[in-house]
């Protein structure tokens, strides 16, 4: 009786939460699905079994609380007992740990984005091109200068806006090879203070941030840059720019 009532609490937590018709894409391949948060966070739990027609994407149950998940080369393996995963990529600890409801898998909006990477794109129904995202920065620098980049966040509507962040962290940068590796990760290794806090921007006003990033570690050659806002409210990301180390 007290299962069956701890499943109860679950669906309602997970029905309250979602609703209708939302979509994402990775890569060329629209991804629809029937229950969904209007605003996708970590701990937003998607049906896995949307997937199982999308190219290079395979999962299957290998026992009845071991799943598999194979993505091009790299493979994935969860249970839902505990948030650890076990990768190609090395082992994987989640904030929130798969479900299972109604004999469908679920798994949080953070596994996604580590199976797929930079490969979502996000329709995000609560910006509707209302923030803007831009970097500003020399786009040739000497190896042995530091970078110096401005992180600018453009309210173009007619009302406030108001981020919320759930750590001191607001945003992360990523710099990558011409091979698409990740070569820096600017929140790698970084503590960061675990309390709520909000970052308010004003009808067509900037919200503005300033990085100083040592590039003296990497090698001379092109490299993309990206930033990342990691808002809880918005999925705000900017478009990557090419810079050139001499």
């Amino acid at each position: 009786m007290k299962k069956l009532a701890f499943i109860i609490i679950i669906i309602l937590i997970l029905f309250n939460s979602m609703a209708f018709g939302s979509d994402f894409k990775v890569g060329n391949n629209n991804i629809d699905f029937d229950i969904t948060p209007d605003i996708l966070k970590d701990n937003s739990y998607i049906p896995i079994d949307q997937f199982k027609n999308m190219e290079d994407f395979y999962f299957e149950e290998l026992n009845n609380d071991k799943h598999l998940i194979i993505y091009k080369n790299n493979f994935y393996i969860f249970t839902f007992n505990n948030n650890l995963v076990k990768s190609s990529e090395g082992n994987i600890q989640l904030k929130y740990k798969p479900l299972q409801i109604n004999e469908r898998v679920l798994v949080p909006f953070e596994f996604l984005k580590m199976i797929f990477k930079d490969k979502i794109e996000m329709n995000d129904k609560t910006n509707n091109n209302k923030l803007e995202l831009s970097l500003n920065m020399e786009d040739k620098i000497n190896k042995n200068d530091n970078l110096a980049l401005d992180i600018e966040i453009s309210n173009q509507s007619k009302e406030k806006i108001t981020l919320e962040f759930s750590s001191s962290q607001k945003y992360n940068i990523i710099i990558r090879d011409q091979k698409d590796k990740i070569v820096y990760n600017w929140a790698e290794n970084k503590m960061f203070t675990q309390a709520f806090e909000k970052k308010e921007i004003k009808a067509n006003s900037v919200l503005k941030f300033k990085e100083v990033i040592d590039l003296s570690e990497l090698a001379s050659g092109e490299y993309l840059i990206e930033v990342n806002i990691v808002a809880e409210n918005y999925e705000i990301k900017s478009k990557t720019k090419k810079i050139v180390i001499k």
